[in-house]
């Protein structure tokens, strides 16, 4: 795709959006009236992801293609390894799959293949009438339509190529799924988030002692209503990256431990079946002290590295981060 196809998608998505801001019900316009000021950003944002997208997706089915040719053993050294130096980092995401796991992963990742399903194909009939030109003129008819009727168009687009009964059962199954696990975690992570809300209700007093002085200052009243609302949102999103950075350490020491064991188990394992590896290691400590030496490597890697990652791994996970930070905002709020 070249540069100039990103400008016709940015634009033509930038006009599908201030439309669907200024048709907003009333008690709406308010937030539509800054929908249309973002317009141009999250267009932007929605191109950039379009094109991103297929690449991790490509990247994702070549990691399971690998994955299912391994054998057992090495499948859990791998795991174990990963565990060890990332397990801490991920807290959530990795809760969130064991609870999946127990709560009907099956059952939903069938609902998500039928969406992932229809979005493809929802996708390729749009890439076909973004290229229609109807009358000839050498213009695609979706760039030569107003920001109205573009939307129009999409919106009926959509409806013709796509199955309600489908679409409907799809979305009420991972919605089902993902309120359980939702509610799984909240349970799980109760302790942290009650830490940060302590937090952050502490940091509001002295927030509004010295900030709210100072922004009633620099902005204009007729904004002031909204200061409180966003000294808020900053002390809790201030308090909130406290609780999780802690609960990452917790989270780093129990990961690694358990990662070294998966992973000396699994690589004992594999030395063993393909015959490099002669031990009864029920007879020795050799599993221990590897699980116990790499768990202690993984828990100071991830401790002195802040719990980022280099590159060009930060670039390859960051899907992952993404959706963990989700995860963690979610059963926060």
């Amino acid at each position: 795709m070249d540069i100039q196809v990103y400008k016709e998608e940015h634009a033509r998505y930038t006009k599908i959006i201030e439309a669907a801001a200024e048709r907003a019900p009333d008690n709406m316009k308010p937030y539509a009236k800054h929908a249309k000021t973002v317009a141009p950003a999250v267009a932007l944002l929605w191109v950039f992801l379009k094109t991103v997208g297929p690449l991790y997706y490509k990247m994702g089915m070549k990691a399971y293609a690998i994955y299912e040719t391994l054998p057992h053993n090495l499948v859990v050294a791998i795991y174990g390894f990963l565990l060890c130096f990332f397990g801490g980092k991920y807290c959530t995401l990795i809760a969130a799959i064991e609870t999946f796991k127990l709560t009907g992963w099956t059952a939903t990742y069938t609902h998500v293949k039928v969406l992932w399903e229809q979005h493809k194909h929802l996708l390729a009939h749009n890439a076909e009438d973004d290229k229609k030109d109807d009358d000839g003129n050498g213009i695609a008819d979706v760039d030569e339509l107003s920001a109205d009727k573009l939307l129009t168009r999409k919106i009926l687009m959509a409806l013709r190529v796509t199955d309600p009964d489908t679409v409907n059962r799809a979305l009420a199954g991972v919605y089902a799924g993902c309120i359980g696990v939702i509610a799984a975690l909240k349970v799980r992570f109760a302790k942290t988030i009650m830490l940060g809300i302590s937090i952050g209700n502490m940091m509001k007093k002295p927030a509004y002692k010295f900030a709210l002085p100072a922004a009633k200052a620099a902005i204009p009243a007729e904004y002031h209503k909204w200061i409180t609302v966003v000294i808020d949102y900053v002390c809790k999103a201030i308090a909130l990256s406290i609780v999780w950075w802690i609960q990452r350490v917790i989270s780093a020491f129990h990961s690694a431990l358990q990662g070294g064991q998966f992973f000396a188990r699994g690589l004992f394992g594999y030395l063993k079946e393909k015959g490099h590896l002669d031990i009864d290691l029920d007879q020795t400590y050799f599993d221990e002290l590897l699980a116990w030496g790499i768990g202690f490597v993984g828990v100071y890697f991830q401790i002195m590295s802040g719990f980022s990652l280099p590159f060009p791994l930060n670039v390859v996970f960051l899907p992952l981060d993404l959706v963990n930070w989700s995860i963690e905002w979610v059963i926060s709020d």
